[in-house]
């Protein structure tokens, strides 16, 4: 799997080319998620470590966290940036 970026870029079909995806953001943007769920799951863990739910709401003296991003949100139009240069 390593090799994927290079055999890509090597078997790019110029025509075609504006309309790839970019691979290296992509990749970014997947290891960046990767490593925030690796954080949320560490920041459970220490929670259940200390007695408390992760999973419970709030107190109330607290604002409200902002939803998590849906699948929704992850529709064509955002992948935009993700286009080549």
């Amino acid at each position: 799997m390593v090799e994927f970026g290079l055999k890509l870029d090597d078997n790019t079909v110029a025509k075609w080319k504006p309309h790839y995806i970019n691979y290296e953001k992509l990749k970014a943007l997947l290891k960046a998620a990767k490593a925030a769920l690796k954080a949320r799951d560490a920041l459970a863990d220490k929670m259940r470590a200390a007695g408390q739910d992760p999973d419970a709401e709030p107190p109330a003296s607290l604002p409200p966290s902002p939803p998590p991003p849906s699948a929704a949100h992850a529709s064509s139009s955002n992948l935009g940036s993700l286009a080549p240069p």
